[in-house]
Order: structure tokens, then sequence, then C-alpha cells
């Protein structure tokens, strides 16, 4: 029976919303190839996290708690989302194409010996295999990947998939032993000088609106 594993990606104690659209995009595997989907969260603290997922109707949610994890790098987390890619089974592994998603992914996918398709905006099923549309050539075309390996891992672009929304019921929740040889790891987390914003992110905003020299003051960008 096929598993799917969504990584949920959290940020400042929140869940970022790409990751509802990730869900959506695991449920679309779900439904061409039956079977069900997880849910895996890795950080710091992230029991509350984990309930808050509950909600969207997984079967499980898988957990690796760790202070070595408390900030992100790509390497700890690699071995973290590695671990609970092995306690679910997974068959597909989907993420968000978020900055965080397209650099911990790939290190996924290498761990695993994993084909690997990234900022896919469309799957499809056709003649019963599992088809990625994904952009090419800076964008300029819209390529058809199919994924040979056993396990395949994806990113998806978040505004191309809805957001999922709660189902009602309660997934169960799978707390994981993280591994992690803090000795063997050659990043460390050191802080990060970020500018705060009330705007949205990007990824999350409904319209993105860009202007250059054209339009030669800020005020007209009411136009």
């Amino acid at each position: 029976m096929t598993k799917v594993l969504v990584i949920a990606e959290h940020r400042d104690g929140a869940i970022v919303k790409a990751t509802l659209s990730a869900v959506t995009a695991a449920k679309t595997i779900v439904d061409a190839t039956g079977g069900s989907f997880d849910i895996g969260i890795v950080g710091g603290t992230v029991s509350a996290l984990a309930e808050q997922l509950t909600a969207y109707g997984a079967s499980s949610v898988h957990t690796v708690q760790s202070g070595t994890l408390e900030g992100y790098t790509a390497q700890a987390y690699a071995r973290a989302i590695d671990q609970v890619v092995t306690a679910s089974g997974a068959d597909y592994v989907v993420a968000a194409a978020t900055s965080i998603g397209k650099d911990v992914m790939p290190r996924v996918a290498a761990r695993r010996d994993a084909g690997m398709a990234s900022d896919v905006v469309r799957i499809t099923e056709e003649a019963g295999t599992i088809i990625y549309t994904r952009p090419m050539w800076a964008g300029n075309v819209l390529g058809k990947v199919k994924i040979n390996t056993d396990i395949q891992i994806v990113t998806v672009r978040g505004t191309e998939f809805d957001a999922a929304a709660t189902t009602g019921g309660a997934s169960s929740i799978n707390a994981i032993a993280p591994e992690l040889d803090e000795g063997s790891l050659r990043m460390k987390y050191v802080g990060i000088d970020a500018v705060k914003s009330d705007r949205p992110e990007l990824n999350d905003a409904d319209v993105v609106i860009s202007g250059g020299r054209g339009l030669k003051a800020q005020e007209n960008f009411s136009l």
C-alpha cells in the first residue's frame, strides 16, 4: 500500500502556509495510487505544532525533537527527516518548494538514493504512473518528469496547490528518538540576522505587484 509523507515546515512557532499546499499535493498522489499519507515535523520543540497537524487527515504525525534542531541547518535537518522517512515507510516524500525545502530535500534524496522532482506545479497519473510537471529553462517551458526510483522526493510550489483544510479527525502522534551525532555535524546554527516586515512572505501573498523605472515614483504604484 502506497505511503506518502509530507515534511512540514515551521517558522517562528507557526506552520508555514506552503506546508498545507504540500498536504494537498500528497492527497493528489494518494487519490491516484491509493494508500494514505503521514506528516513529519522536526525541530527543537515541535509538540504543539504536531498537535495542530493532527487535524489534516494524516494517518500519523511523526516528530523528531532535539536541541540540535533548534536552529535550521541543512545537514542536521536532513538526518532527522531521513529518520522520519524510515519510520513512515514512505514511497513518496513531499515538501514545499520554499528556500528551506529546496535546501534540505536534495540532501534527503541523496541519503535515500532517490530521484527528485523540484518546483512541481502539477501532479497527474498517466497509465498507472505519477507524472510531475515542473518549469524548466528559467520557466520558459513546462516539462513532464517521471521518477524511476523506489522512493520519490518532490517539492511543490505552494501557489499551485490549494491549502488543505482541516478534516475534523485527529491523527496519532509518533515521537521518534533523535539519532543525531553532533560530533559528526559540520554545520552549527549560530543565528539569523533578518529584516522584520509587516508584509507577507511572497509565497503566501494573494497578489504581488512589481514595478520598475517606468513608474518613475512610488506614488504611481496606485496606477
